[in-house]
């Protein structure tokens, strides 16, 4: 069971306290072992079952702190802007071959675009080595956000939305996106 904390504000901060205010759950595929050719660097990475361990493992240990998921901009480029900030992501797992992220939409806008399908992909930002906010040390690879856009930068992923049934076995689908 992974246990999480949030930092509050003191009483006679102008920032509220976080609450869970429920939101939009959405399964993604983000990420699939192989070869890889970044659109934007043009740099090769060989995206192994160990690398989607140690994003995983990251993740879990909260190596980044709060993982957002935000909107892609006007020319498909990601930003960590707390302005287009739609929600967070909750889980990061995968099968051995896909890398999957759960994200927790909170901007309705943003969800009901989702279930409606006219958002359908999402792109990781990741770090391949980076430094913990934790630590300070080096860990590896490390999902830094999720970005919801039109067009992801690696098109070829297949990603859709996915859902599990009761069993926990994933099953795939045309969009997941369900009211929390």
């Amino acid at each position: 069971m992974t246990t999480s904390a949030v930092i509050t504000p003191d009483t006679g901060s102008e920032f509220a306290e976080l609450a869970d205010s429920g939101g939009t759950l959405c399964d993604k595929h983000t990420l699939s072992v192989g070869p890889l050719r970044h659109p934007a660097t043009g740099r090769n990475i060989d995206v192994t079952p160990q690398m989607l361990d140690q994003i995983c493992h990251n993740f879990d240990a909260g190596e980044v702190g709060p993982v957002s998921v935000q909107l892609a901009d006007d020319k498909n480029q990601h930003s960590e802007s707390p302005l287009n900030t739609a929600g967070r992501v909750t889980k990061v797992w995968h099968d051995g071959k896909r890398l999957f992220t759960r994200l927790e939409v909170k901007d309705p806008k943003v969800a009901e675009k989702l279930r409606q399908g006219l958002i359908p992909g999402s792109s990781a930002m990741l770090s391949l080595n980076y430094s913990s906010a934790k630590s300070g040390r080096k860990v590896g690879a490390t999902l830094l956000h999720q970005a919801l856009c039109v067009r992801p930068w690696i098109a070829d992923l297949g990603i859709s939305c996915r859902s599990r049934r009761r069993t926990g076995s994933p099953r795939t689908g045309s969009c997941c996106c369900r009211p929390r």
